[in-house]
């Protein structure tokens, strides 16, 4: 299980977004052993979707790692840099739920 997980955040760092989200898809997120490793997935998963120019996932996504690890997400330097460019980028996606996530990770555009 835990080299499905690693090939789908692998997938990511490689540039390879399509193949990162068909990977992630087919895990069960919840199922892996570590809240951290689990928010550390679900914003690979983020980064994969903002990356195919789906904001709307992207932030989806980031408010369920929100949920399983609050602080994982708030200090992930990867986690706050794509809230960062998502602000920049608004259109397409829920404004409100954005600056929400934003303001409690307490990150500036």
């Amino acid at each position: 299980m835990n080299v499905a997980f690693y090939g789908a955040g692998l997938e990511v760092e490689l540039g390879r977004t399509r193949r990162a989200i068909d990977r992630a898809e087919a895990l069960d997120v919840g199922a892996m052993p570590c809240v951290e490793r689990q928010t550390r997935m679900l914003i690979d998963i983020a980064r994969a979707y903002a990356e195919r120019g789906d904001r709307t996932a992207a932030v989806a996504v980031l408010l369920k790692a929100e949920t399983t690890s609050r602080e994982e997400l708030t200090y992930s330097l990867y986690a706050r840099e794509l809230v960062r460019v998502l602000l920049r980028r608004q259109r397409g996606i829920n404004h409100d739920d954005l600056v929400s996530l934003a303001g409690r990770m307490a990150v500036a555009a």
